[in-house]
């Protein structure tokens, strides 16, 4: 399986299982309106580790991308803002409080 089968069947394990037990039912029409959306469009992931450059995130600016947990952190930094902003942990959610519903703006 090469990784664009793997990332595929990820996302469908998603969509079919994790959405319904961890979403509330409101939220659940308006994510799987993205199904498919983006089909066949190359996307990037971007994590918050220490070699991440500001510089580098120019080169996406125009790419659908994947912002992940503190990314807000270096829009000072960069005109970039990913198509997506991912929490992973909802604890991390509770812990942002305000902050959480500003950084994107």
């Amino acid at each position: 399986m090469n990784i664009k089968d793997c990332i595929y069947a990820g996302l469908r394990y998603f969509y079919c299982r994790l959405i319904p037990c961890h979403v509330k039912k409101e939220n659940q029409k308006k994510l799987l309106s993205y199904k498919d959306k983006y089909r066949g469009k190359r996307c990037f992931i971007i994590g918050n580790g220490p070699s991440l450059r500001a510089e580098d995130l120019e080169l996406i600016k125009d790419e659908i991308s994947f912002g992940m947990n503190h990314i807000y952190k270096i829009y000072d930094k960069t005109q970039w803002r990913p198509t997506f902003w991912c929490i992973q942990d909802m604890n991390f959610v509770r812990e942002l409080g305000d902050k959480f519903a500003d950084a994107g703006k």
